[in-house]
């Protein structure tokens, strides 16, 4: 698994004020609304998707979403083009009830492209290969098709097209949280698209995974002219060529996201309070930092949480919470192994110590038809087992303000 620096920069999403939600029929008084607005956190929350209405629901917070600007894939859209199971990352306010208000909502996909292998079993669970990227998933990932015979991820077919949303190393591996066929084979001039760090350099190819791209026919991104393509890259290559006669993929463009010192980065508002995480542990190799979702993380000295039995492992899905520091780098202050990218388990990870930590449940989200039903008993269960991490979570958000002030 890559190594990445922890001096990377992180991808600003600038937020713009955000009132109250709605009000009642008697107004409330001026105390009653000062009150709220200082409970309110700017917030940046990053993870996989569930849809109600004109909400966004994200490890059980309901966002309102019905004046957010909403990007997917890089465009300006709007509300229907959000899917179940979708990471995305929402900018917005958070209020302690469990309500937000998003301004900004990102989401892209992770890869799409033809099925070279498909080895997922009857009951869901396994991997496919798409285009040299190992996609992982489970019998609760997002599961859609153009083909209404299609039921789960195991009838894929040798050589559909498909679109993947979820958790990226950025080395070949992609845990699911939504697969959907678009096709049932690729047809000349269609774009497929993989995101991942170059490896294997050489003349006019590189390696993403398993993936070999060639780059002779490729617009390049203008940044590269003042970093060239090299190792290390996290990049974004779109094609509508199609696979050359040597099995490469044909570049039409190459997109630098990240350079090779920076690294993958999660992306999040600037000016955010608190940064809200749903991944994947990607590296749990070093001491003091881990890596989620491809991108290094610092584990805060002062976390106050309960240590689990056993380490991380890489592939436990994980819910993270912090702060971005003066260096830019994300601190988190709380880390929790989870038993799905949307539900929360009871267990912490003292962040001093990472070797104490324990192998959450590989699961993904829930399907769009029992999501939203078993939103509720989500809730409930969480209630009781989060009470001891919001103490945490308080002591440290204390500790972090006290840190800022002294460096003001």
């Amino acid at each position: 698994m890559k190594s990445l620096s922890n001096n990377y920069a992180l991808i600003p999403a600038f937020i713009g004020a955000v009132g109250l939600i709605g009000c009642n029929v008697n107004e409330p008084s001026d105390s009653t609304q000062d009150s709220t607005n200082a409970n309110m956190s700017v917030v940046s929350h990053t993870g996989a998707i569930q849809l109600q209405k004109d909400r966004v629901i994200l490890n059980g917070v309901s966002y309102d979403i019905s004046q957010a600007k909403i990007y997917v894939n890089g465009s300006l859209s709007d509300s229907s083009s959000l899917q179940p199971g979708m990471v995305a990352t929402v900018s917005g306010t958070e209020s302690p009830d469990g309500n937000g208000t998003a301004t900004e909502i990102h989401s892209d996909i992770e890869t799409s492209g033809s099925v070279l292998e498909n080895k997922v079993d009857k009951s869901g669970n396994g991997t496919l290969n798409v285009m040299g990227q190992t996609v992982h998933v489970d019998s609760s990932t997002v599961f859609e098709s153009y083909d209404v015979a299609d039921s789960s991820a195991a009838d894929i077919e040798k050589d559909n097209v498909v679109e993947v949303s979820g958790y990226t190393s950025g080395d070949g591996e992609i845990w699911g949280t939504r697969v959907e066929v678009k096709n049932l084979q690729y047809n000349p001039g269609e774009t497929t698209e993989v995101k991942g760090y170059v490896s294997n350099l050489n003349n006019n190819t590189f390696q993403i995974g398993n993936l070999t791209i060639n780059t002779e026919n490729a617009v390049m991104d203008v940044n590269f002219q003042t970093n060239p393509l090299q190792d290390g890259q996290y990049v974004e290559v779109k094609s509508s060529l199609g696979i050359d006669a040597n099995g490469a993929l044909q570049a039409s463009a190459i997109k630098l996201e990240s350079d090779a010192k920076t690294g993958k980065t999660i992306p999040h508002s600037e000016n955010a309070e608190k940064v809200k995480i749903q991944g994947v542990v990607t590296d749990a190799s070093k001491d003091n930092s881990i890596e989620v979702n491809g991108s290094q993380l610092v584990l805060a000295a002062n976390s106050n949480t309960a240590n689990q039995s056993t380490p991380l492992t890489v592939g436990t899905h994980v819910d993270v919470e912090g702060y971005v520091d003066s260096d830019h780098k994300l601190v988190a202050t709380q880390l929790k192994a989870s038993n799905s990218p949307q539900t929360s388990s009871d267990s912490s990870i003292d962040s001093q110590s990472s070797s104490d930590s324990s192998n959450g449940t590989d699961d993904s989200v829930k399907s769009n038809d029992s999501s939203l039903t078993d939103k509720s008993n989500s809730d409930n269960s969480l209630s009781d087992s989060n009470e001891t991490s919001e103490h945490s979570a308080q002591s440290s958000e204390s500790q972090h303000q006290e840190n800022e002030q002294d460096r003001g």
